[in-house]
Order: structure tokens, then sequence, then C-alpha cells
């Protein structure tokens, strides 16, 4: 359930923090949290990717397309 087939790169936050997706998994972004879309890297088998909104109105933040994406995103601390 968590083989994916593919990776996905999408740059959230100001600094455009890049984070790559790699395994079957759903992302929150909060409100006010700027962001782009996700860019597929590579893909060895088709996937769903579904954008869902819990409210009536629709207004995102998405980052400026003239910034470049940012340093990647550390998920473990690298001094454990």
């Amino acid at each position: 359930m968590v083989y994916l087939g593919a990776e996905v790169e999408l740059c959230l936050g100001e600094d455009r923090e890049r984070h790559m997706i790699t395994t079957s998994t759903s992302v929150a972004i909060s409100k006010g949290v700027p962001y782009s879309p996700a860019t597929i890297r590579t893909m060895e088998n088709p996937f769903i990717f579904m954008a869902v909104s819990c409210t009536a109105k629709k207004n995102p933040k998405l980052a400026s397309s003239e910034m470049t994406p940012g340093e990647y995103a550390r998920w473990v601390d690298q001094n454990i």
C-alpha cells in the first residue's frame, strides 16, 4: 500500500523548501502557507493525485513562479 512508483517534488513555504515524496502519502497544507504545484520527477507506474479542500471557497496561495526551489527538507536530525 505504500508503493507509489514515482518521485513527486513539492515546494512549501516562503523559502520553497523542497519535499520529495516517494511513497503513498497525504500532505496537509495549513491556511496561508504558499506552495507550488507538485512536479513529477520520475514515474514507473500511474498514480492518483487528489486535491481535497475542506472549505466552500477556494483561495490558494501559490508560491511565485519566479522563485527557484529551495533546499530539500531534512526529515531526520543528523545529530541523533
